[in-house]
């Protein structure tokens, strides 16, 4: 009997939401009910510096940002490496996928594609395995997962 209340209240609670929203204009038309948007996912990323062996992971939700430099106040401290700048690039999410954007660097933030380095102009998608530098520093994304 209480699994029958439970399976009613799970099915009805969503019907109720969206009456509810709707009623006070705050209701998300285009998803269905039961479906989570970007705003509301986690994601969880892991980054590897092979010349250190360094491994760096964080959380990210969407509007959140992994800033990477030597200013200590960054995510991710560069340190030992003058061509970096203090606040370098930065990581975030957008649209389900990962993008990397300089922060007005002096020195610029690369991307490694099929052995040529190209230099990040705007936020480009990462994909795991993607290999970007920054100064003489090299990091590569490793996962890029979103979390349940």
């Amino acid at each position: 009997m209480r699994k029958a209340i439970r399976n009613a209240v799970l099915l009805i609670l969503p019907i109720l939401l969206v009456v509810i929203c709707t009623a006070c204009g705050n209701a998300k038309e285009d998803l269905p009910a039961n479906e989570t948007t970007t705003e509301e996912s986690s994601y969880s990323i892991t980054l590897e510096a092979p010349d250190n062996a360094a491994v760096y992971t964080a959380q990210l939700s969407f509007g959140d940002a992994v800033v990477i430099g030597r200013e200590e106040t960054c995510d991710i401290v560069i340190t030992g490496d003058p061509y970096v700048s203090r606040t370098h690039c930065k990581l975030f999410v957008e649209d389900d996928s990962i993008y990397l954007e300089d922060m007005g660097s002096t020195n610029g933030t690369f991307i490694m594609s099929d052995g040529e380095k190209t230099n990040v102009s705007e936020k480009i998608s990462l994909s795991t395995g993607d290999e970007f530098i920054l100064g003489d520093y090299a990091l590569i994304l490793r996962s890029f997962e979103k979390q349940s």
